[in-house]
């Protein structure tokens, strides 16, 4: 191809690579754009449940809903900490320091219900063997929280239960996923299918530092711009590469 003085002969090789890289870098772009527009979505949903009253969780849960409907609802709940049976979330990193997330299954006053409550962060110490000291609290509690469901899972875990719980001490339990089925299957009581994310002013609580749902639209905006960008900057040096100046004879 000819354009004028300049000569257009892309060999097969870079024009291959081209049209390969090409269509997977816009892809990425666009997925990560779907990635913000599914965290705002999540925000757009919280921030319209958030302002609602809040749900007496012992009187509506037993309630027909559709699913989902209660996410990002507050909530009051009375109840006692069942068992003393406490699950740490492992590898959950705060201001640079390693930790766990708590979570304790809460019996709901007046119901055969029962939820899991995230009680917060704490350190997991200098000893990865050895549980760090937690309160079991045995009186009737009334605690004030958000909806949530449970965490999603960090990615494929192999080895099955052994891998995924160590037991570091009676009733406590570190975990590498946190999910309504793992935990049904350690508990001999039915479990309800969202987890209630404490206040910080809630008692029996640990450092409540939680991140605002749907937060991070930003961060993979930037990422959409740089695939875009790397999308771009492919055609041009394809371009700039294979154009040359014309020989006139």
């Amino acid at each position: 191809m000819q354009i004028s003085k300049w000569s257009f002969n892309p060999g097969l090789v870079p024009t291959v690579a081209c049209l390969l890289m090409f269509p997977l870098l816009l892809g990425l772009g666009f997925w990560q754009l779907d990635r913000a527009a599914q965290r705002q979505a999540v925000f757009d949903e919280y921030t319209g449940r958030a302002g609602l009253k809040p749900v007496d969780w012992n009187r509506e849960v037993s309630k027909p809903h559709r699913d989902g409907v209660l996410v990002w609802r507050r909530a009051i709940v009375r109840g006692h900490y069942a068992d003393g049976n406490i699950f740490l979330l492992d590898n959950q990193v705060l201001n640079g320091v390693a930790g766990y997330s708590v979570y304790s299954p809460l019996k709901l006053e007046g119901t055969n219900l029962t939820v899991i409550i995230n009680r917060g962060w704490v350190p997991a110490g200098d000893y990865r063997d050895k549980p760090p000291d937690i309160a079991r609290p045995t009186d009737l509690v009334t605690l004030t929280g958000l909806v949530t469901d449970y965490p999603p899972p960090p990615g494929i875990l192999m080895g099955g239960d052994n891998q995924n719980r160590q037991r570091l001490a009676p009733g406590i339990s570190r975990m590498q996923i946190i999910s309504a089925s793992l935990l049904q299957e350690i508990l001999a009581y039915p479990l309800l299918p969202y987890v209630i994310r404490l206040d910080a002013s809630a008692p029996s609580g640990f450092i409540r530092e939680w991140p605002q749902p749907g937060s991070g639209k930003e961060r993979h905006l930037g990422y959409a711009f740089q695939w875009f960008a790397c999308a771009a900057a492919l055609v041009v040096i394809y371009i700039s590469v294979n154009l040359r100046p014309r020989t006139v004879e």
